[in-house]
């Protein structure tokens, strides 16, 4: 999964495009049933979705999505455009035809099978695609898309619809939303809540997903060190922020990059880790470890939250001349497991690193012809 996108390492700074779309998208799937295995579907931006064994780390089904909605479009942005909840079996799809309008397809998650068009037609003058808030384990979700017959001079055609993650019927309409849509949201992993950041006002707000009534408002002032050059978030996973600072006072000055963690529902901050390397940060839903990945040289580097050390140094540049290490990586639901997607710069093979994250810290499988920039994980039997 792209966890975000290129930044400068000079002033860290807010990812809003980026951390809206990837905290909506977060669903992790937990099964209690002893025999059930997990699979992941690779999704990319030409409508391709490959079924992935994660037991075996192969391929097992290739599907053409268009084909089930006879459609015949390209996905803009398919970090935006591709929203699920694996709990609901359901994934949704925007298809977007620039400026005619874009739609949403749903689709069943284990199969991918399609189920119907939503009934909404979005033509944002400003081309936006709509913004889909998909809360977990209540079954209704919103979507914030533009309604041209309700313009005027371009103005007044912003919609929130509320619709039934069964049906995909229409719940209710309204032109205003409690939250705002433009900061940060992340969807709880392990509770009825959706949290809204924003950074700049150092705010973390919870609110219940069903009612959206506001919850609770933590001050993130005390978070940050002092001097403090840049601040950002890095990810988020199963209930925890993965924040980042650069604490020095001049722009000249040396970098001084740290990593902390705050957990949403204990409300636990962790200690801080200096990191020397430029690269972009992720960590696993145990919030254990610290995977910076540093796309521009191949390289990987794995810390212990714990401890704050660093445990692993993996480095890609020499066995993979040609290869690039793309900005999408994932960690498997139970923290085992880094999945990062490599590019031959010349030949643009792709091929899927799966790295153990639990004792060997080494490269477990190399997966060829894997193509993916959205990898949604699930369980079945």
């Amino acid at each position: 999964m792209k966890a975000k996108a290129s930044v400068s390492k000079e002033v860290i700074q807010v990812k809003y495009k980026i951390y809206i779309i990837i905290i909506i998208l977060s669903g992790i799937c937990v099964s209690t049933d002893v025999d059930a295995k997990t699979y992941a579907w690779l999704v990319d931006l030409d409508g391709k979705a490959q079924k992935f064994d994660v037991g075996v780390n192969s391929i097992t089904q290739s599907i053409d999505l268009k084909g089930y909605a006879n459609i015949s479009v390209s996905l803009q942005d398919v970090q935006q455009s591709v929203v699920f909840d694996a709990g609901a079996n359901l994934v949704l799809f925007i298809n977007d035809y620039g400026r005619v309008g874009q739609w949403v397809g749903a689709y069943n998650m284990k199969d991918m099978s399609f189920r119907k068009k939503i009934a909404i037609e979005s033509r944002d003058p400003n081309l936006r695609l709509p913004r889909i808030v998909m809360p977990q384990g209540v079954n209704k979700f919103y979507i914030v898309w533009w309604d041209s017959v309700k313009e005027v001079n371009a103005k007044g055609g912003e919609t929130y619809t509320t619709l039934d993650k069964t049906t995909l019927d229409k719940i209710s309409e309204s032109t205003n939303f409690l939250l705002n849509i433009y900061q940060p949201l992340f969807a709880s992993a392990n509770a009825n809540k959706l949290y809204s950041l924003n950074i700049r006002k150092n705010e973390l707000k919870s609110y219940d997903s069903t009612s959206l009534a506001l919850l609770d408002t933590v001050s993130l002032i005390s978070f940050w060190d002092t001097p403090l050059f840049g601040k950002g978030i890095e990810y988020f996973s199963n209930d925890k922020i993965l924040f980042s600072e650069n604490a020095k006072i001049n722009k000249n000055d040396p970098n001084n990059f740290k990593y902390f963690i705050y957990n949403m529902l204990t409300k636990e901050l962790s200690s801080k880790i200096n990191v020397a390397e430029v690269g972009y940060g992720i960590i696993p839903p145990d919030g254990t470890k610290l995977i910076i990945i540093e796309s521009s040289n191949n390289k990987v580097n794995i810390y212990d939250v714990a401890t704050r050390q660093k445990i692993k140094y993996l480095d890609f540049s020499g066995k993979y001349t040609d290869i690039r290490i793309l900005s999408i990586a994932t960690i498997s639901p139970d923290s085992s497991k880094l999945y990062m997607q490599g590019e031959n710069i010349q030949s643009g093979v792709t091929t899927l690193i799966v790295i153990d994250l639990k004792t060997t810290y080494s490269v477990l499988a190399e997966v060829p012809n894997v193509k993916g920039s959205r990898m949604i994980f699930y369980e079945d039997q």
